[in-house]
């Protein structure tokens, strides 16, 4: 088949298998817009994970070889992974092999989504999909989920409930929790409210037991003194000062300085009416916030392993050395 005689209509819809036509290696990777993602993220008839290095996509068991779905819209992606251009902006990149088993429907939606620029692929993607090699990192999304977890295991082995209600392992990860697949300013204010629903409001008011008093005295203008329940990060803070002593309390701050900060980002669109926007620079801002949302989980864990009780913890070697993604 001469694929110059091919009218647009066929390329597009069987772009990527014609690809393959004339030799192109099966281990090409393709770039795309993150956006491409969303049908299969919003839809809940399909399994859709990734892990912020690779991901898969595929259609859940009662909708296979049903009626219940378009047979065209069965669609199975065995893997993606991600890319990157010179300025660090984030691509989905997908493997030739992979892209040219979609249906033509689909295979038409990623080619309208498909990005020419010059990428580079995720390094442990590269280096798991092509090397077979282990990931030689973690992810900023993955590193504060083990933090978490981690926090918990040293929370047991003191003999404490946990701090966190959720360690959302276990496949109990959000689909949202990761890179924006639209940098607009509704996505990433639903990031910001999703991220301080998993630390602040996450915490665990009987870790604290009777460490620390759940409320505190108000003095008003008129001199009345007014009760009020003591929020999390607060008891928090209680609790950690009334348990460690220290003559540097400048990365504790930090710490709390942190989750007051999302907190006051999740509160933020609450106050005000803003139309949406799209801006590159949402992706930005949640890189950076990511970062310091690590660090502050970091900072938290360090603490905690100082008790005695917890030197049997394990902690990975990955958070142990630092090994993080900054992307």
């Amino acid at each position: 088949m001469n694929i110059n005689h091919l009218n647009v209509r066929q390329f597009f819809q069987n772009g990527f298998r014609l690809c393959l036509a004339p030799g192109e290696p099966q281990l090409t990777h393709k770039s795309f817009d993150l956006s491409v993602l969303e049908v299969y993220r919003n839809d809940p008839r399909y399994y859709y994970s990734y892990d912020d290095v690779h991901g898969y996509i595929s259609v859940k068991d009662k909708f296979f070889k049903t009626d219940k779905m378009k047979v065209s819209d069965q669609v199975l992606l065995d893997s993606f992974g991600f890319s990157f251009d010179k300025e660090d902006n984030i691509y989905v990149a997908v493997f030739l092999q992979h892209l040219s088993g979609l249906s033509s429907e689909h295979q038409l939606t990623w080619v309208s989504k498909q990005v020419n620029s010059e990428m580079h692929l995720h390094p442990d993607y590269f280096r798991t999909s092509i090397i077979g090699d282990w990931p030689e990192r973690l992810s900023l999304y993955q590193a504060v989920l083990l933090e978490i977890k981690t926090i918990n295991g040293i929370c047991t082995a003191i003999g404490r409930k946990p701090l966190f209600k959720d360690d959302f392992a276990d496949g109990r990860r959000p689909r949202e929790f990761g890179y924006l697949l639209r940098p607009t300013l509704k996505e990433y204010n639903e990031f910001v409210h999703l991220l301080d629903k998993m630390l602040s409001e996450n915490i665990n008011r009987e870790f604290f037991g009777n460490d620390v008093s759940f409320e505190s005295e108000e003095e008003q203008s008129d001199g009345k003194i007014v009760v009020r329940p003591k929020g999390t990060i607060r008891l928090l803070t209680d609790w950690l000062k009334g348990q460690f002593m220290t003559n540097d309390w400048s990365e504790i701050e930090e710490m709390f300085q942190t989750l007051r900060d999302l907190r006051k980002l999740r509160q933020k669109p609450a106050h005000s009416i803003k139309e949406n926007e799209f801006d590159q620079q949402y992706v930005r801002e949640q890189r950076e916030l990511m970062k310091r949302v690590y660090r502050a989980a970091k900072i938290l864990r360090v603490m905690l392993a100082l008790h005695p009780s917890a030197s049997g913890v394990a902690i990975n070697r990955q958070l142990e050395d630092g090994l993080i993604w900054s992307v």
